[in-house]
């Protein structure tokens, strides 16, 4: 299963692409119950997806924040800020 940072996302994924092939095989209606859950679960899947790429770049934010911090090695932010490019 898909992990980013230790957050699972892959179980929303897996639930999402399942509706979507039942939707698909009931020849994609547009309204109705298997309409309902694809929608659901692909909003829910993206939503679980957003959430861990921002948990993602919190913890890139803050390890540069405290490579900032530290005052004994303080050229460690600008060669982070370096490789970033």
């Amino acid at each position: 299963m898909p992990y980013m940072n230790g957050l699972n996302y892959g179980n929303c994924r897996y639930i999402a692409r399942v509706s979507f092939l039942d939707w698909v095989f009931a020849g994609k209606p547009r309204s109705g119950y298997l309409h309902q859950v694809m929608c659901r679960t692909r909003a829910e899947f993206t939503l679980a997806l957003r959430r861990c790429r921002a948990a993602e770049e919190q913890l890139r934010a803050d390890a540069r924040a405290s490579q900032l911090a530290n005052k004994q090695h303080p050229k460690a932010f600008w060669d982070g800020i370096r490789k970033l490019r």
